[in-house]
């Protein structure tokens, strides 16, 4: 890894960073992982978008159910190009982003590249629910 850094920075990289990440999330060695993954996206009864959904591979709009699907099913594997998705997101004028998942890395990195948006995480949405009251 630190070859692979000090190559980036040789080639004119402005910064390489090693990342301590616990998987080798969106690579080939997710394989194993992937295949059951598909197989459950398979059995999901999908419907066709009522927004545009980006891919995170390639930053186009999703719209149709086969689509949704092939990016599901494709997930694990294949790398995110996060400025496509900027890219996509400036175009279409996006004012809210809301992370799914922990923590808020992604929205952050969305605010930097998109001035003026509204960023949240899912968990912050959620409001303690305890049921209906009664009189």
């Amino acid at each position: 890894m630190q070859e692979a850094e000090r190559l980036a920075l040789a080639a004119g990289a402005r910064r390489a960073l090693i990342l301590t990440i616990p998987l080798a999330a969106h690579t080939p060695l997710m394989e194993a992982a992937a295949a059951a993954f598909r197989k459950a996206v398979d059995r999901l009864p999908l419907k066709a978008p009522s927004i545009p959904i980006l891919a995170n591979a390639s930053g186009e709009a999703l719209r149709t159910v086969a689509a949704l699907q092939d990016e599901l099913r494709q997930q694990m594997l294949r790398q995110v190009d996060w400025a496509r998705t900027m890219v996509s997101m400036r175009a279409m004028k996006v004012r809210t982003v809301v992370e799914l998942g922990p923590g808020r890395v992604l929205a952050s990195l969305a605010a930097k590249h998109l001035p003026g948006v509204d960023t949240w995480n899912a968990e912050e949405l959620f409001i303690d629910y305890t049921g209906p009251t009664t009189a």
